[in-house]
């Protein structure tokens, strides 16, 4: 699979970022795992905006972090419609950009912190008790660490 088929399922030329170079091999990384030619231009089409907002933001590509996804969603959210798979294929980004060693492994934590411990009670209190959708436990807990 060649580079340019990528960008034409993205539906995207001129793409620029420090994740250009990596967008063809997630691209075809999605392809060998069976994903449809338009889920692979999706994901790829999301992986050239987050580069070029990593560009924008002047943020090199062994600074991208979870947290940077996270910021980058919210940013995108705002401008865009989401697609339910936009975390899972940032997540599966973060994953390749690991194994290619441009970023490092997460720090395995051993033990939570005392506010993590009281996000986890919390959040099996929203399941279990008050039967919450995941995507309204995720908005409160988001909102609980805010305040």
């Amino acid at each position: 699979m060649t580079e340019s088929y990528e960008f034409s399922c993205s539906g995207r030329r001129g793409v620029e970022g420090p994740l250009l170079p990596y967008i063809a091999v997630f691209a075809e990384r999605l392809r060998l795992q069976g994903y449809s030619k338009r889920s692979v231009g999706e994901a790829s089409g999301l992986v050239a905006d987050f580069s070029e907002w990593l560009k924008q933001k002047k943020i090199a590509k062994e600074d991208i972090s979870l947290k940077g996804t996270e910021l980058y969603l919210r940013y995108r959210a705002f401008h865009r419609r989401p697609r339910k798979s936009d975390v899972a294929t940032m997540r599966r980004l973060l994953n390749l950009l690991r194994e290619e060693g441009v970023i490092k492994q997460p720090a395995a934590c051993t033990e939570p912190t005392p506010m993590q411990s009281l996000l986890d009670e919390y959040a099996s209190y929203l399941r279990q008790e008050r039967a919450l959708a995941p995507t309204t436990l995720v908005n409160y807990l988001r909102l609980s660490v805010v305040f």
